[in-house]
């Protein structure tokens, strides 16, 4: 989200006067008022879909441009994080061990608008980034991240999670700080660069650059440690990835890099095998999932140990661009039919985003009008069960 990035986040639709200017709550219409102020409407939203949400995502689930420990998710009922306008939706696939902690792997959907192939020069020629062929609908899970260091003394600096990222201020040599203004740090220990989140959890990374789901280069993030000792090794190579506590449980994905991965989570006590052992003989049937990454005409497809599947459905991109995109989205355990359907703001789709203008009072007697253009890539709305979330993104124009 960019420093004039904001949400402004409608229930469904219905007709009624706008509420009073100013952050506030009512139930079934609008949640957050436009305001002026980015960051007291930023966390106003999340404290808001926090609120309405009784069953908050885990931990490892929660996404969003916020440390990926912070105690509150900033995704809606409908998979939108109302910070960075995307849909984030987290899928658990397989979990593998006893106890409170067990070695879980989930993957995360990165913004529908961006996944699917596309033409980069189309892409270029709008003025946005490319799309580098298209990103794979599934291409972050909750043990691929990284580090992005500047070299400047600058608030370009990150450490990334599952898609998630925490931004910092300075330099390495001068001490970097969190510009959410918490305790997390990211600093250079030993030639690795290690992130402390909030609750003292530490993630090693080994160079600069971050890891996909999808990722066979060992750069990026490659051990966890948690506070009360336990600790999970990643290790990525010839189109495998290995996550490995040390209970003795491993994760392992093969085929990381086709259409279809296959991941089986087993006990390393009963079958043992090394984590990038070019394959594994297995005494037992151990728990077994599969990511399918979809195409223009297939929904890409991840299927938990249960038979349950977490859909993406695709549509071909408007406007003479080439290519396609996921646009709508079948909750795991939901009937086929259950879909929520998403627009975006962009080129390519069918949804109006122009600017609009809004005023309110100013000095005295006086009206005040700005014009707000909402932001490319975010999320205008989502559909499901006959009702319409209308989302607002929006940035000031000059």
């Amino acid at each position: 989200m960019t420093n004039l990035d904001f949400a402004l986040f409608l229930a469904p639709h219905q007709s009624g006067r706008r509420p009073p200017a100013g952050p506030l709550l009512v139930s079934r219409s609008p949640l957050v008022e436009r305001g002026f102020v980015q960051i007291i409407c930023a966390f106003v939203a999340v404290f808001a879909v926090a609120a309405l949400d009784a069953n908050a995502q885990t931990k490892r689930s929660q996404t969003g441009f916020v440390s990926e420990d912070f105690e509150l998710s900033s995704v809606d009922e409908n998979g939108v994080d109302i910070i960075s306008g995307s849909v984030r939706i987290a899928s658990d696939l397989i979990s593998i061990g006893s106890g409170d902690e067990p070695l879980t792997y989930t993957v995360i959907t990165p913004s529908l608008a961006q996944t699917g192939a596309s033409d980069s020069a189309q892409m270029l020629a709008v003025g946005l980034p490319p799309n580098s062929g298209g990103s794979a609908p599934f291409r972050f899970d909750n043990y691929s991240g990284g580090v992005s260091i500047s070299g400047i003394n600058d608030c370009n600096n990150w450490f990334e999670i599952g898609g998630s990222r925490t931004d910092f201020c300075g330099t390495l040599a001068a001490g970097l700080i969190a510009s959410d203004r918490t305790n997390a740090k990211l600093e250079l220990v030993s030639g690795l660069y290690v992130f402390t989140s909030t609750n003292g959890t530490k993630y090693y990374s080994s160079g600069l650059g971050t890891s996909s789901r999808q990722s066979t280069t060992a750069t990026g993030l490659n051990k966890i440690v948690y506070p009360g000792g336990y600790v999970v090794d990643i290790q990525r190579g010839g189109g495998r990835v290995a996550i490995t506590d040390n209970r003795g449980m491993q994760i392992r994905i093969t085929d990381a890099n086709t259409a279809t991965a296959t991941i089986v989570g087993f006990n390393m006590a009963v079958d043992y095998c090394a984590p990038l052992a070019t394959s594994c003989s297995f005494s037992r049937s151990w728990p077994t999932a599969t990511v399918f990454t979809g195409s223009a005409t297939q929904p890409a497809v991840a299927t938990d140990v249960g038979g349950r599947q977490t859909k993406l459905y695709p549509r071909l991109r408007s406007n003479g661009f080439s290519g396609h995109q996921f646009y709508q989205v079948k909750a795991a355990g939901s009937e086929e039919s259950a879909r929520t359907t998403y627009s975006f703001c962009g080129p390519w789709y069918d949804t109006s985003c122009s600017a609009i203008q809004d005023c309110f009072p100013a000095a005295g007697s006086e009206i005040a009008c700005k014009i707000f253009q909402m932001s490319v890539n975010k999320v205008r709305t989502a559909e499901k069960e006959g009702k319409i979330w209308t989302y607002m993104f929006d940035y000031e124009q000059n």
